[in-house]
């Protein structure tokens, strides 16, 4: 069974190797250049780059999943191509579209809800299940219900970014920068970056985040995963004092591109 997802997963090259993942990339629009997202890029130099550039990230085109579901289709395989949620990216909805044209009934389209590190949950959870021999059917059933239960919480440490993506005013942006406000966010069940509460302050952030956490019914069986994008500083901040927590894992820049080079959080499975 092959395990397929797109870059907004934030899966990376040694990841890919190690868990026998196909990922298809979705492009970075820097003035009129086109980068593709293919994890080869130095992600210090994409944050300076970022900081400097308005960046666009772009679905990928149907053709990018063709040449793949084509060739699975070929060789009578099974295929599970998990894709970041479809309220955040056409993504999803692409590779529908590639599916239909390919007519192979033996590849399933996962809208997985989430995005980034959460997204990547969901795609190791399905080659846990494929290595431990689990059937394509019963596979299908266990991820969908799986990627309900993996959560995000995450502070993003400026405004500046959603403004420049469309997704807030810069009016707002602006005042709220000034009155030093960090937005706690998550992402829902429906796949939308919801904001749970705006608190004044990094240390008031923390600790929402913190209080979230512990009154989450958490899965220890999967793995607890602090996440940052440019600089772990205030991710170290944030887990300072918790037990139990797996190594940390970089947000990427599909997402990046929106939520700016200071995003930190953590991500778990609840029960």
């Amino acid at each position: 069974m092959r395990i397929i997802t797109d870059s907004a997963s934030d899966i990376t090259l040694e990841q890919l190797e190690k868990y026998n993942i196909d990922m298809i990339p979705l492009t970075i629009t820097v003035g009129e250049q086109i980068l593709l997202d293919d994890k080869k890029k130095d992600m210090i130099e994409f944050w300076n780059l970022m900081e400097k550039e308005h960046l666009k990230t772009s679905q990928p085109t149907p053709a990018s999943f063709l040449d793949l579901f084509e060739e699975i289709k070929k060789n009578g395989e099974e295929a599970i191509c998990v894709c970041v949620s479809s309220a955040l990216s056409g993504t999803y909805s692409t590779a529908v579209m590639a599916k239909e044209m390919v007519e192979y009934d033996k590849i399933h389209i996962v809208d997985s809800r989430t995005a980034t590190i959460g997204q990547g949950f969901i795609v190791r959870y399905a080659c846990q299940l494929r290595d431990q021999g689990v059937s394509f059917e019963e596979a299908i059933v266990k991820i969908e219900e799986f990627k309900y239960r993996v959560k995000i919480l995450a502070c993003i440490d400026t405004l500046e970014y959603l403004a420049r993506g469309g997704r807030m005013p810069a009016s707002i942006s602006s005042f709220g920068d000034f009155l030093k406000l960090k937005p706690v966010i998550t992402v829902n069940n429906k796949g939308v970056i919801e904001l749970i509460k705006m608190k004044r302050g990094k240390k008031k952030a923390i600790q929402e985040i913190l209080d979230l956490y512990k009154n989450s019914s958490i899965d220890t069986n999967f793995p607890i995963v602090p996440i940052f994008s440019k600089d772990d500083a205030n991710m170290q901040d944030l887990i300072a004092g918790l037990d139990g927590l797996d190594a940390s894992e970089q947000v990427g820049c599909a997402i990046g591109c929106h939520t700016g080079p200071n995003i930190y959080g953590l991500v778990f499975v609840t029960k």
